[in-house]
Parts: structure tokens; sequence; C-alpha cells
């Protein structure tokens, strides 16, 4: 076995493993704590999420794209500079949202605010900032074995948390446990990949580090614009239905999107792995075969979405009522209807690794900002009045819109190109 196929399993063990344990924690909190907390923890996670992909795109992407062009024996000096740089941005940010979260509290600017859950956000951020960054570092320096025993000791602390607390002292605030869980989980992860990679601090002073935060920011903007855009699209069923329906409505949509996250996990996997082999064609000129390569995993995974959701329709009444409280046996329309979604953000998918491939990052960023605006406007009036499966369905139109514009960029781009 070499060592691209050995890297690609360890990868997709890794997924799976990071898939795996969030179905697990969703179900736990399903099924041992209230609806409304199950969704203000999945509130909590959106702001989670969002810090961890602030920091992929300033940060470790940046990283892992120009490491590979340092010397090799100032590679980890560089790295070592660039977590710095993610302490240096990121620790005052959260220190100002602790305050913040304490003062808000303090004057009782906003009705039964849980001041202790947003703490614990505001930890967990930390908590997987630093994780993360371990995880990208040991890809870069193509050790995922280690990258692996990161997550599992993050999974195994969270899990372990969870279960002790609940069956020990079975707690009225059981989302709040959670997030602390996955704070001390992925807090202690990101120590143990700290100790492993032996960085070496007393080499690096701060106009080091702000060299290396200046290079990131080139590309570095583009991509920060990026994933802002795409949070406020992907993740707007949330805090849109926070907003205008309330924290149980979250709690039913997740629920239901949980039950399209074997397939949402493929189509992940898939692209980490053909995202590099249509790079090696384009390079090679082979553009044309970069397009029909690209196709062919398209239509494989509406196939399978197609399979998957017949599975669904016939068999969603019974697997509501094994996996689910009585609390949410309405949820069958909406899981039919995130399959739907799945479809569309697979075609969107396509078009955007294509753009990738053809470096247009620029393009891909501004046709986000158009289908992001499209939906949050059209999502305050379908989830004003149609509540959850209003949700869902802006996102759908958002996927196909976005996918179409995708699609229309890439065409643009072959059309330079030819020419």
């Amino acid at each position: 076995m070499t060592g691209i196929r050995k890297d690609v399993i360890f990868g997709f063990i890794d997924q799976a493993l990071i898939s795996l344990s969030n179905f697990i924690i969703a179900f736990f909190l399903i099924h041992c704590t209230s609806k409304e907390n199950y969704g203000l923890y999945g509130l909590g996670m959106i702001i989670v999420l969002l810090f961890v992909g602030f920091s992929n795109a300033l940060i470790t992407t940046q990283m892992s794209v120009i490491a590979p062009a340092k010397d090799i024996s100032t590679r980890d000096k560089y790295c070592c500079s660039m977590l710095l740089g993610q302490l240096l941005i990121f620790l005052p940010i959260l220190f100002l949202g602790g305050a913040g979260v304490v003062i808000l509290d303090k004057c009782h600017i906003v009705n039964h605010f849980d001041h202790v859950f947003y703490l614990a956000v505001c930890s967990a951020v930390f908590g997987m900032l630093l994780k993360e960054f371990f995880r990208r570092f040991y890809y870069l320096k193509l050790r995922p074995q280690v990258a692996l025993a990161i997550d599992i000791c993050h999974v195994a602390a969270v899990l372990s948390v969870l279960i002790l607390v609940e069956f020990l002292l079975q707690p009225d605030d059981l989302h709040v446990i959670a997030m602390l869980a996955v704070a001390g989980g992925a807090g202690l992860s990101g120590v143990i990949g700290f100790l492993i990679a032996k960085f070496p601090t007393r080499m690096i002073d701060l106009r080091f580090v702000g060299d290396s935060l200046k290079e990131a920011w080139q590309q570095g903007r583009w991509a920060l614009g990026g994933v802002t855009v795409t949070w406020l699209q992907s993740q707007s069923y949330v805090y849109l239905l926070g907003i205008f329906v309330g924290v149980s409505a979250i709690a039913e949509a997740n629920a239901a999107r949980l039950l399209i996250a074997p397939i949402a996990m493929l189509s992940t996997s898939i692209t980490s792995v053909i995202l590099p082999r249509l790079a090696l064609m384009r390079n090679s000129g082979n553009s044309a075969e970069v397009e029909r390569l690209a196709r062919k995993v398209l239509y494989a995974l509406i196939f399978v979405a197609v399979i998957y959701a017949g599975f669904l329709l016939i068999f969603k009444d019974l697997i509501i009522v094994k996996l689910f409280t009585s609390t949410y046996r309405n949820i069958g329309v909406f899981i039919l209807a995130w399959n739907l979604v799945f479809v569309f953000q697979a075609v969107r998918s396509n078009n955007s690794l294509l753009l990738q491939v053809f470096r247009k990052f620029r393009e891909i960023t501004l046709s986000n900002i158009v289908s992001s605006l499209a939906v949050l406007v059209c999502g305050i009036f379908l989830i004003r009045e149609y509540g959850v499966l209003g949700s869902i369905a802006n996102l759908a139109f958002g996927e196909i819109l976005l996918s179409i514009l995708l699609w229309k960029a890439y065409k643009r781009t072959n059309k330079n190109n030819a020419c």
C-alpha cells in the first residue's frame, strides 16, 4: 500500500470519526435534554464552527499552502509563528466576547439569557481552534495518524464526560455540560498535539510572527470573505429560525438533518480525494478530462442520494420512532427535504470544485455573496410563513442559485482559457 493510499484511508477514518461523534452527541442530547436546550446547543456550535472557519481561512489553509515552499529546516518555525499569530488574533476577540456575555447578564439586557452556556461557547471556540490547528499541521507534515490520534482523544474525552455526568449527576443543563466537554476535549487534544510537535517557541519573535501573518493575509482575505458568506448561507436556517421561531425549531431542523450525515460524509471524503487528482489533470493541460471526471463524481453522488432518499421515504416513520423521542415525531417531511437539499449541495459543490481546480477563488466568493444576500432576504419571508420547512426550502433555493452562478463563472473561465 502506497503512502498516498494510507493517507487517504487515515483521512477517511478521521472524517468518519468526527461525523460519528457529532452524531452520537446530538442523539445523546435529543434523548437526555429538552428540545430547547438541544436547539441552543446547535446555535452554540454554529458560532464555534464560524470561528474555526475564520481560522481556517486566515491561518491553517494559508499555512498548508505556504509552508511547503519554505526551506524544510524552517517549516516548524514558520508553523509555530502561525500558531502564535492565531492566538494573538483570536484570544482578544474571545476575551471581549466573554466580557460581553457577562455584561449582558449583569445588565439584564436580554431576557432569559443563558450566560453560562455562552461562556462555555467561548471556551469551546478556543479549544477547537487549538485542536484544528494541530490537525492541519499534522496533515501538512504527512502524519495523518497523529491527526487521527488527536481526534480520538477529543472524542473519547467528550463522550466520557457526557456519559459520566448524565448517569452520575443527571443535570438539567446537559447542553452546557456538552459544550464544556467539547471545550475540554478539544483543548486536551490540542495540548497533546502541541507537546508532540515540539515547536521551537524560543526562536520566535513578534516580528517573525507579523511577517508570517502579512504573508498569509495576501490570499487569506479572500478566503475569509468566502468563509463568511458561506456561513451566512449554509447556517441561515439556524440563526433565522432562532430569531423568528425559536430554539425548539432549530432542534427539529438539526434532528432531521442528522439523517443525511452518512451521505454528507461520503461527499466530503470523495471531494478531499478527487480535488488533487483534478488539479494534476489541469496542470497537465487536460481540462476537458477535469470536467468529465468531476461530472462522473456528481452523477454517482446524485445516484446515491436518490437511493438513500427512497430508503428514507420507505422507512422514515420507523426510523423516527426508533431514534427520536416523542417530541420529534413530526420531522418526517423535514428529513426528505434535507435529502433534496443535499442533491442541490452536491451540484453546487461540484461546480465549486471545478473553479477551485482553476484557482478562481475570487469568482467563488463573489458568487457566494450574491446567493447569501438572496438567501437572507427570502429566508425572512419563508421562515416567518412556513417555519422549519421554509428554512430548508430557503437553503435549497440558495444552493440552486449558487450552482447556477458558479457554473456560469466556470464557463467564463473555460472561454477565457480557450482564448
